[in-house]
């Protein structure tokens, strides 16, 4: 996947180098044409979040939770990720490319036309540059793996909270579709009150690990995938992990 990165220097002259995962003669300059088609698209998909950004205001949920699944949705539709760019290469640069424009608002026939500092609105943390690459890439990967859900019920199967999504989603055995679906659906049998203690992330987490405990990514019980299970019969082996679960804090 050869994409622009974009940098600015000590005295603020923007630049742009072409990146990618593997070793070529040139470094990446010999995809540049493929580069800047890939940037140019990527401003599209910023502007696109923009407004979905806008649409999900009366939404009642975390800012960032808000905007990486903004984020996550624009990329989801715009088709990008399906560009012949990507197809060799994980989509770690790619998080990492949007990230500097995010932070520097270049656009990609920078200087031709202004800084776009509304897509400031969009970095992944409150920082003036990515000083963390792997938490940005976390952040904009899990914003793209929310998007089986639409907003309000992401919000209610993972109250909104960035960490707690991520509780489920780097767990690989419990990161399908099909469990967040059966998470969602015990999620509105509970009262708001308890609905509002299970998504404190520290009891999230609780609930994160005995899914897992469940259905482990290694070892005795591991075959065992939870995306096999007929729908009602998920819910209820979901059902059965959990209600045992909030008896502890009745």
């Amino acid at each position: 996947m050869p994409v622009k990165i974009w940098s600015t220097d000590a005295v603020g002259r923007y630049s742009s180098q072409v990146v990618t995962e593997w070793d070529r003669p040139l470094g990446g300059e010999e995809y540049r044409a493929e580069a800047e088609a890939l940037d140019e698209q990527l401003d599209r998909v910023l502007d696109d979040a923009l407004v979905r950004l806008v649409l999900a205001k009366p939404i009642t949920a975390n800012a960032r939770f808000k905007r990486i699944w903004c984020v996550g949705r624009a990329v989801r539709e715009s088709g990008i990720i399906a560009s012949p760019a990507l197809r060799t290469e994980r989509r770690v640069l790619l998080w990492r490319a949007m990230a500097w424009k995010c932070w520097l608002g270049t656009r990609h026939d920078h200087p031709n036309s202004p800084l776009e500092k509304r897509w400031t609105s969009l970095r992944p943390g409150k920082q003036s540059e990515p000083k963390n690459p792997f938490r940005v890439h976390d952040l904009f990967e899990t914003g793209y793996w929310l998007q089986h859900q639409e907003l309000d019920d992401a919000v209610l199967t993972f109250g909104g909270s960035v960490s707690n999504a991520v509780a489920i989603g780097r767990r690989t055995s419990i990161n399908a579709p099909s469990v967040r679906k059966a998470l969602s659906f015990w999620m509105r049998s509970l009262s708001p009150d308890t609905l509002e203690l299970v998504h404190r992330p520290k009891v999230f987490a609780k609930i994160a690990k005995a899914l897992r405990q469940r259905w482990p990514d290694k070892g005795f019980g591991a075959a065992e995938r939870p995306e096999h299970l007929p729908v009602p019969e998920l819910q209820r082996e979901v059902a059965a992990v959990l209600d045992p679960f909030l008896r502890k804090f009745a």
